[in-house]
């Protein structure tokens, strides 16, 4: 059978075994190796670099539909589409860890921009609103190729945060919240643009997941904003990643853009 996956350049899909060898940084991998056989990087965003290694011995591709870990980098329109095409073509598997990115980007799904269904999808982190999941959904094709009881673990399906999960996600249904958090997402861009602070490079990301990109190292900016009350997470050396709550609101949101332009004129 085929053994080979093909993930990206960036990419972080988690520090256990089988997920490290997908995730690309040498930081997480380094200390683990050597990595499960037949893991491959390719560019993100770069169809023309997956159809150099696309061959019979791949059995998946793994992609974040918007990168978290590796700068918040959002994709070209079609992208994903392009990925998904090639796989069909192929008979490969689609896999799109949206453990970051679901629940947060202004739709439930970021591959749904794309008009895409991956054959397996990765969610975490807001579907139980802080307590502590994991889920994975297959397409029927794949559940009948999985052995019944082959997959789990020692804390899966808790009753106590499945209860959660599913309260949740009756939260999440609501349409209304994603179409705000795209606005929302737009709103933070504009004001971040409109400090006109020349430390900043870039403000990137959609809905809930952005980033703001520096000419010069975070680490000063994310502690002085911390100091403030304002919890923000690097994603790189010289990004800043803001991961809000759907829920949040306007005013709330601007106490952090404030932090952010408070921290960036105290760094000079």
């Amino acid at each position: 059978g085929r053994i080979g996956i093909i993930a990206t350049h960036r990419a972080y899909h988690g520090r256990t075994f089988g997920a490290l060898s997908a995730t690309a940084d040498a930081k997480y991998r380094d200390p683990f190796a050597p990595m499960l056989e037949g893991v491959r990087h390719v560019p993100f965003d770069d169809l023309d670099a997956l159809d150099k290694v696309l061959d019979d011995s791949v059995a998946a591709v793994i992609v974040e539909p918007i990168q978290g870990e590796g700068g918040v980098r959002v994709p070209a329109d079609g992208y994903l589409r392009g990925i998904r095409e090639r796989c069909d073509v192929r008979g490969i598997l689609l896999i799109c860890d949206e453990i970051q990115t679901g629940f947060r980007t202004g739709s439930p799904f970021a591959f749904t921009r794309d008009d895409i269904v991956p054959d397996i999808l990765c969610l975490s982190k807001s579907i139980a609103n802080g307590l502590p999941i994991g889920v994975t959904i297959t397409t029927e094709a794949v559940s009948e190729r999985v052995p019944k009881g082959s997959h789990g673990s020692t804390f899966a399906g808790n009753p106590l945060v499945c209860v959660a999960g599913a309260v949740t996600l009756r939260v999440l249904a609501d349409e209304t919240l994603h179409a705000r958090a795209a606005r929302a997402g737009e709103r933070f861009q504009e004001r971040v643009r409109g400090l006109g602070l020349p430390q900043i490079r870039e403000v990137r990301g959609r809905g809930l997941m952005q980033a703001v990109e520096l000419k010069k190292p975070v680490t000063p900016v994310i502690k002085t904003m911390q100091e403030n009350g304002v919890l923000v997470l690097p994603a790189g050396g010289t990004v800043i990643r803001f991961l809000p709550s759907i829920l949040i609101q306007d005013d709330q949101l601007d106490v952090g853009i404030d932090a952010l332009a408070q921290a960036l004129r105290r760094a000079g």
